[in-house]
């Protein structure tokens, strides 16, 4: 005799609203961000768009994410540059700061930034991890071939 499991409802409500997907998904990104979070934009923008993932109502959020990316690389630069734009170590950056944390604003920041881009890039499935949790589907349900069988057995 087999064991039969049975399925626990989804946790996602039954009337989700769908936003509509942009018309143009060629967007400019906002004057506003940095050099960093620009490129960060073009890159993404017009893909996440296409699989449904970022609509129009999320360009916020996504203009939040890219502007920490900005914020995070900028200080990444300053840190691993000196001010005559020479590459430089981290130890190099700490040592002309004294070593006291307080003294490295840019460390800081950098710090800051990478961790909310993290959560922040979360929402739009950018890590394997995140990706897993995001369905983009084109809307038809997929029968499970397991599913069909017990139903018609049933």
């Amino acid at each position: 005799m087999g064991i039969f499991i049975k399925w626990l409802p989804s946790r996602n409500p039954v009337r989700e609203p769908e936003p509509a997907p942009p018309v143009d998904t060629k967007i400019k990104p906002p004057a506003s961000l940095n050099k960093w979070a620009k490129s960060f934009w073009n890159e993404y923008i017009e893909e996440l768009m296409q699989t449904g993932v970022l609509t129009s109502v999320d360009l916020s959020s996504f203009e939040v994410t890219a502007a920490t990316y900005g914020q995070w690389k900028e200080a990444e630069y300053i840190v691993n540059h000196d001010e005559f734009k020479r590459k430089r170590t981290l130890e190099k950056y700490m040592k002309s700061r004294g070593f006291e944390r307080k003294n490295m604003p840019e460390l800081i920041v950098m710090e800051k930034a990478r961790s909310d881009f993290l959560r922040y890039s979360t929402q739009f499935g950018l890590n394997p991890a995140s990706r897993n949790r995001i369905d983009v589907s084109d809307g038809k349900k997929e029968v499970d071939p397991m599913e069909e069988l017990l139903s018609e057995h049933a």
